[in-house]
């Protein structure tokens, strides 16, 4: 479960590709690839050490302002990404 001040980074061993317009989180050490829409792409791109579940919904709120329940949603990405090992976690700064 995401608490809002947790902190989110990239797994380094991953990189993000765009081919044939998808993007993609390939981790070559695994030969593991993931499929991001571009919302989720941007919620990777966020995750950089130090941004805030919470500050990661309200820049895409900003983005996404007609978006249902995007803090679930953002959640829900989170969750996957660090289930995937695409991120890490912290407890916050």
């Amino acid at each position: 479960m995401i608490s809002l001040q947790q902190v989110f980074a990239r797994n380094n061993n991953y990189q993000l590709e765009e081919i044939d317009d998808e993007l993609l989180l390939y981790n070559p050490a695994h030969t593991r690839t993931i499929y991001l829409n571009p919302s989720a792409a941007a919620i990777w791109k966020l995750c950089d050490g130090h941004t805030t579940a919470q500050a990661i919904i309200t820049a895409l709120q900003d983005v996404y302002p007609d978006a249902g329940n995007i803090a679930a949603d953002i959640a829900d990405a989170l969750n996957q990404l660090h289930e995937f090992g695409a991120i890490t976690v912290s407890d916050g700064e």
